[in-house]
């Protein structure tokens, strides 16, 4: 009876385990603000502050879609539990990056995943950072 009870209790403890580990979260971020319909919106999730925000090649995930006047609704798909910082560009002239001034301001839209204010340089990765913890919408406004 021991014995039936010890497999029963592991297997009750193997179920919770593999189900957290295998759990997936919808996400749909709302961009809101876009001014015009011209190039893509470029959005990188991040996972880890490696890399945050620019090293597009250390995202987690990347995404390009049509630029849209106004507002872009954009499904991330399904994420894991875990902190994700997002870092989002209006890239207007469809040529890959976020361009800047001479003094490195931003010439296109851009923001991040938190309402961190874009206007004081680059936030760190856990001051844009947002946890997934169930579906979950998340509203950006890009910022010109």
């Amino acid at each position: 009876m021991k014995k039936v009870f010890l497999h029963f209790i592991l297997l009750v403890g193997l179920s919770i385990c593999c189900s957290s580990v295998m759990a997936q979260y919808q996400v749909v971020v709302h961009l809101q603000q876009i001014h015009s319909a011209s190039g893509n919106i470029k959005l990188a999730i991040f996972n880890k502050a490696e890399g945050f925000p620019n090293e597009r090649k250390m995202a987690y995930k990347l995404m390009s879609v049509p630029a849209q006047k106004g507002e872009v609704k954009l499904s991330l798909g399904k994420l894991p539990p875990g902190r994700y910082a997002l870092a989002v560009f209006h890239d207007e002239n469809a040529d890959g990056q976020l361009n800047t001034n001479m003094i490195g301001i931003p010439l296109e839209g851009y923001a991040f995943s938190t309402k961190t204010k874009a206007g004081f340089g680059i936030p760190a990765f856990d001051d844009a950072a947002v946890s997934i913890n169930g579906s979950k919408e998340i509203e950006i406004l890009l910022a010109y």
